[in-house]
């Protein structure tokens, strides 16, 4: 059993004490079971507070509190919840259930304060897990709208299109989106963060994603519940199908049946945001660029790479020229590890970059995944891609405003 990973959000207008928060968390034993959302300007806070976030604890500001309580289209929201506010005059405080703290103590007591706090509303042991996942996570439900789907492929392998993925499946979660990824590839490579802090692998209910296929054909959808066939990918606070699919369900599966899954997804009212992770497989690709709302092919300034992408995309124009329609009105040309320039160029004249990732060389090297979603670089570049082509996601207050 290993304790869960706190989630808060803290908002403070005092920007020097915000850093300072910071960091002794980054230096202390805090960076290992807490995590921080930061704002300290007003209007992104209040932004966020409407999304109705979810987290373990919201540390704010006595004066941002009041000014929370006297919106009414953010009032409601805080009686969700957990509110530790940092104040010398807890009197000011009128709601019930708020606990209070002074903000000028040793830093290691005010986060051994909020710690108790963050920790009690999770009394009977919700606050603990032999997996790391959520016990309640299963039973949440979306927050409402259309569920969207996100597609990332690419026509090769090691040019950081599973990357891309997770970043966009992390980026919705943090949005408090209810998230799935669905890796359409025979060797995911998800269950990189499934290893638990001594390594060893979460165990995994077998042929669970054999049985959903199997009901699927048998039964109505609206009686089948996602949390039955799904795993959690706890980092990314995202659902997902077991790891360990028999080869011969990947043979087996054709763009009817992928279409089939995606539709009891989407029925299923539990998600948001779906993201598909595909692969080379012509018949996964064509099933997913069909089912995408938007379809990010990802490539990197390579001539081999470039050239099997552009083969691929003359394939589909001479062999389906439907499918190939839709993917030039889905579609997007990301240039992913972008060192600056450009060296190489397709011969086609109808594809063009939409967007450029850089190239973040210290990921090579990472032992704590959490740092894949730490880069500011990266999640700059991150928030101009969503910006600009998934605008449906975009949220730039999510990020400190520091």
């Amino acid at each position: 059993m290993r304790r869960l990973k706190q989630d808060w959000v803290v908002a403070l207008p005092d920007k020097q004490l915000i850093e300072r928060l910071i960091d002794y968390w980054k230096h202390s034993q805090y960076s290992e079971v807490l995590q921080l959302r930061v704002f300290s300007q007003w209007e992104t806070l209040w932004q966020y507070v409407k999304l109705q976030p979810e987290c373990r604890l919201f540390v704010v500001d006595v004066d941002w509190l009041h000014r929370l309580e006297a919106d009414e289209e953010t009032t409601h929201i805080l009686s969700k919840l957990n509110i530790f506010v940092l104040t010398d005059d807890p009197v000011s405080i009128q709601r019930e259930g708020v606990s209070t703290a002074t903000p000028y103590q040793p830093l290691d007591k005010l986060f051994e304060q909020g710690m108790r706090q963050g920790s009690a509303v999770y009394e009977g042991g919700a606050q603990y897990s032999s997996d790391g996942e959520d016990s309640n996570q299963g039973q949440r439900n979306a927050s409402g709208g259309t569920c969207k789907v996100v597609t990332v492929c690419s026509s090769g392998g090691g040019i950081g299109k599973t990357t891309l993925a997770f970043q966009i499946a992390h980026y919705a979660a943090e949005l408090g989106k209810k998230v799935f990824y669905w890796s359409l590839s025979a060797h995911a490579e998800w269950d990189l963060f499934t290893l638990s802090s001594d390594k060893s692998s979460i165990s995994f209910p077998t042929n669970g994603f054999s049985q959903l296929l199997y009901c699927l054909q048998r039964m109505r959808t609206s009686d089948l519940d996602p949390s039955i066939y799904t795993v959690s990918i706890p980092i990314l606070r995202a659902d997902t199908f077991e790891a360990n699919i028999p080869q011969a369900e990947w043979d087996a599966l054709t763009g009817e049946r992928i279409a089939q899954v995606i539709d009891w997804l989407k029925r299923s009212k539990r998600y948001d945001v779906i993201v598909l992770d595909v692969d080379a497989n012509i018949t996964r690709n064509k099933a997913a660029i069909q089912i995408s709302d938007q379809l990010l092919w990802v490539v990197v300034d390579d001539m081999v790479q470039m050239n099997k992408m552009e083969r691929c995309f003359n394939d589909w124009q001479s062999e389906a020229p439907s499918c190939y329609e839709q993917l030039l009105m889905k579609g997007k040309i990301v240039v992913n590890r972008y060192m600056g320039v450009m060296l190489n160029r397709w011969q086609r004249n109808d594809l063009s970059v939409d967007c450029y990732l850089p190239y973040i060389p210290q990921w090579k090297q990472l032992h704590r995944h959490e740092q894949w979603f730490s880069s500011a670089v990266y999640q700059a570049a991150l928030e101009e891609l969503i910006q600009t082509h998934l605008p449906w996601l975009s949220r730039r207050e999510w990020k400190s405003a520091i």
